[in-house]
């Protein structure tokens, strides 16, 4: 499972077709669901399934407007990262990908190449900010 942040609120149709590039796969090979929507599937319905990746999303405020957590798929995570800062660069998708610890992260889809940036904490769950980290 993975999680990453989209910084722009997308349809669920553009979720689907950004994920089918990370995964290489045709958009039937994806599903999208809203949060509630996810939690009221039995393990039985998702099981069957017959897809690339299952995902679901939840709205948040700040710099990002959506949390898409990755649930199933068949690659590594590193792999995922990878493909996501890639596409999302690639796409312009603009978004924040977790990385090496809690409060690091790299903002992709701005510009030619991603940068690092560090999360501002909050007291509030559902607010996230973010501030560059310097490069010096």
């Amino acid at each position: 499972m993975m999680n990453f942040l989209l910084a722009d609120k997308l349809s669920h149709i553009q979720i689907g077709e950004f994920v089918s590039k990370i995964f290489d796969c045709s958009i039937d090979r994806v599903k999208v669901f809203e949060m509630d929507e996810f939690h009221s599937l039995t393990p039985e319905e998702l099981d069957n399934f017959e897809v690339d990746c299952v995902c679901k999303i939840m709205p948040v405020r700040g710099d990002a407007s959506l949390i898409l957590e990755l649930i199933r798929y068949k690659i590594t995570d590193d792999e995922v990262f990878n493909r996501i800062v890639k596409t999302a660069t690639k796409e312009k998708v603009r978004c924040y990908i977790a990385y090496d610890d809690f409060y690091d992260w790299i903002y992709a889809g701005e510009g030619d190449s991603p940068r690092h940036v560090s999360e501002i904490p909050s007291d509030e769950d559902d607010y996230i900010s973010f501030r560059p980290i310097d490069a010096t």
